[in-house]
Parts: structure tokens; sequence; C-alpha cells
């Protein structure tokens, strides 16, 4: 797949619109290695998804989840509530120590917020049924979070990658 290509943009506004984000002015866009494309979703919303990805996805500190997963939040494994989301957050932890999320785009619309970042890490336990490979891994994550707007927490995680594991 490319990079940078059609296909991941197409991707990224594939994922907007159907969390609900158009071309109204009703959503925000923000490449952050760029310049903002609309501008009137609440900045609020963006700060609490950056610090998932700085604190939680980054750091390994877990203590900020209660504050912005539902306790309804339904995983893609289907765990449910902020310690599901947790304990996914620390088995790829774990599958990789040294992981990193560059974020790349924030979509923000009426419905969720979308995301795409490129990840790296060094694939030391297992993940996925993939057994420990030792090698250091890139890809893209594209991971739509549909939101409560009420009680402005994520409700639920879709993840869409591109992670290949040699020799899989």
């Amino acid at each position: 797949m490319p990079r940078n290509g059609p296909l991941r943009l197409t991707l990224v506004a594939t994922i907007a619109t159907i969390s609900g984000c158009t071309s109204s002015g009703s959503a925000t866009t923000t490449r952050t290695r760029s310049t903002s494309m609309a501008t009137q979703a609440s900045p609020s919303n963006e700060e609490i998804v950056r610090s998932v990805y700085e604190v939680s996805l980054n750091t390994g500190d877990m203590g900020l989840l209660d504050r912005v997963v539902a306790p309804d939040f339904v995983g893609p494994r289907g765990g449910r509530g902020p310690s599901a989301f947790a304990r996914t957050l620390l088995e790829l932890r774990a599958a990789f120590p040294d992981i990193h999320f560059d974020l790349e785009y924030i979509v923000i619309g009426p419905q969720g917020v979308c995301e795409e970042a490129r990840v790296t890490g060094t694939h030391r336990a297992g993940w996925l049924e993939n057994e420990p490979t030792g090698e250091r891994l890139e890809w893209r994550n594209a991971i739509f979070f549909p939101w409560d707007p009420q009680a402005k927490k994520f409700k639920g995680e879709m993840v869409y990658t591109d992670l290949a594991f040699p020799g899989a």
C-alpha cells in the first residue's frame, strides 16, 4: 500500500465521512505537520485525543483513561469500559515496549474522532497471534473513536492498520 498516496488519503476521508465529518464546517481536520484544514470543532476534543496519544500510548500512563473513555466503551475485541481500553494498550506496549505513535491527522466531527498515526516499535512479545520477531516495524493506523458528546468520552474504537508481520 502506498504510504503517502491517494489510497491513504481516501481511507482518512472515508472514515471522516462515516464519522459525520463533512465539508459543511461541522468538523475539524487537523494535519499535525501542516495547517488546519477546517476550524470549528471544540479544541478540547482535540486536546483529549492528543493526550491519549502523548500520555497513554507513548508513555504507558493509563491514569488518564477513566476521564476520556466511557464506561460503556466497546473495544475491537469486545472488551468494555476504560479497563478494556487500558488492557489493549498494555498488551500492545508489552509486545512493542518502545512503541511510538506519531499522530499525523485528526478529524473531529459530531459523531466521532478519526485519527491517522505512523507507528514504530520493536516486536518483542506476541501480538495478535504473531510470535515476536525482534524486528523494528513501522506501520500506519487509522482509528475511529465514536464519541459520546454528552460525556465527552470515547465510546468505542475501530482500528484499521497496514501492520504486516515479517514471515506472516
